[in-house]
């Protein structure tokens, strides 16, 4: 993320709208710059490789975006529409404020379902109409609405955020551009694990002998907290108490203050 300083009070905005898009977030997309064209997309067997060979990623949500007149009824207005996968809404730091996500089945099969901004159901839908159920038209395709994403407002570029609906992948490339080709992905979101406490706390226990681990195994004392890094970091975060008492025994190992709640987030 490349952030531009206009004074403290810029920066905070600035910050506010990068954290409308999600956190440790990186965007790729083929070519250089902004323009990709001439250049080969991304397929399918680049997501797989990206989630297969890329360390520290928490998911992964290749995208086909495109734009079409959005038609209810006698209502139409042009629109952001991005084909993705279930991921996406996690990824770009979507919540949904009514209904629900589509599923990866529903990704699978090509469904016609679709999850709308709020700009979409104030204006093409109408702010007194409940929009689950409905079905928009884009171009020959109809999509059935199953969710609404709680409002955004306005991105880092004056756009607004909540003008766009959101379909499966496989949807968009079949039925709305015609692209369902092995390299036809323009866009690929991917998030970071980032870096949590209980993370830290037990790669510290390990590096310091407070957490025993065997291959793949991680034990505390007589008990075994987790096979995998994942689930023995899930386990610190289900058992605070132990999690406490390893943080206390590092931060005494290391001549750190015992924690307290003034200390606890040094």
């Amino acid at each position: 993320i490349t952030m531009v300083t206009l004074g403290r009070g810029a920066t905070s905005v600035v910050k506010e709208q990068i954290s409308k898009m999600g956190s440790n977030l990186l965007v790729l997309r083929p070519g250089q710059h902004w323009s990709s064209q001439g250049v080969p997309q991304f397929g399918r067997a680049d997501i797989r490789a990206i989630q297969d060979q890329v360390p520290g990623i928490h998911a992964v949500a290749p995208m086909v975006s495109s734009s079409a007149p959005a038609v209810y009824l006698d209502n139409v207005r042009n629109t952001d529409v991005q084909g993705t996968t279930a991921n996406y809404f996690e990824v770009a730091n979507w919540k949904i404020a009514y209904g629900r996500i589509f599923t990866e089945a529903e990704v699978v099969e090509g469904a016609s379902v679709c999850v709308i901004g709020e700009t979409i159901r104030k204006e093409v839908l109408g702010p007194d109409v409940d929009p689950i159920g409905l079905k928009i038209r884009l171009k020959s395709m109809s999509l059935e609405v199953i969710g609404v994403t709680a409002a955004k407002g306005q991105g880092g570029f004056g756009d607004d955020l909540d003008d766009n609906i959101i379909t499966p992948l496989t949807t968009l490339q079949r039925r709305l551009t015609g692209k369902s080709t092995k390299q036809s992905i323009n866009q690929v979101m991917i998030s970071g694990k980032g870096i949590s406490k209980s993370g830290g706390i037990l790669d510290l226990g390990v590096e310091m002998g407070l957490i025993g681990k065997s291959g793949a195994y991680f034990s505390y004392g007589e008990t075994r907290i987790g096979q995998g890094r994942e689930n023995a970091r899930n386990y610190l975060d289900e058992n605070p108490d132990v999690m406490k008492e390893i943080e206390d025994k590092i931060r005494a190992s290391a001549s750190i203050p015992v924690a307290t709640p003034n200390t606890a987030n040094e």
